[in-house]
């Protein structure tokens, strides 16, 4: 939550529902993105990319961009081991105010050897409405005000006796 100076009442359900049957996947996560980056005052198409090394055959569950007020568009590329490029995801008009896990229609398998790229961009212009400063630099922050840069993927091996996480 980011203070406003009003005291609220927090509202947060949640629902847990459970499958019926056996496991068949555990559904594993990881976290791609940064820390490090720096937005400069006024930069109206600020770009990082980032990665993460895929170790094992994968098969791609979810994929969810995660910036703040500032983040203007998200892309999620598989690079293959022979070179190959794939948009997994695009998102050109990411909004704070939709923060979506997206589930692929067809099946994202993704060999052993491969990298999923994330690549930001940022808005910390006069042009975005939703920036709250745009004459400071911004980096990395917990509080809405700040900036974060994460891209997760959700996935299950392809090898069912894989136990381990990457």
């Amino acid at each position: 939550y980011h203070p406003n100076g009003t005291a609220t009442t927090d509202v947060t359900k949640i629902g847990l529902y459970y499958g019926d049957g056996e496991l068949k996947h555990e559904i594993n996560a990881t976290l791609g993105g940064s820390f490090g980056f720096r937005i400069p005052a006024g930069a109206a198409n600020h770009t990082e990319v980032e990665s993460w090394d895929v170790k094992n055959d994968i098969k791609v569950i979810s994929l969810f961009p995660h910036m703040h007020l500032r983040g203007k568009a998200m892309t999620f590329t598989a690079v293959y081991p022979d070179g190959r490029k794939e948009i997994l995801l695009d998102v050109p008009k990411y909004s704070f105010d939709w923060q979506l896990f997206y589930y692929p229609t067809e099946p994202i398998i993704v060999p052993a050897g491969s990298k999923i790229e994330i690549t930001a961009v940022w808005d910390n212009s006069e042009g975005n409405p939703n920036n709250p400063d745009p004459t400071k630099n911004v980096g990395f922050g917990l509080e809405s005000t700040n900036e974060m840069m994460f891209g997760v993927v959700e996935y299950v091996y392809t090898d069912k006796d894989k136990e381990t996480t990457d």
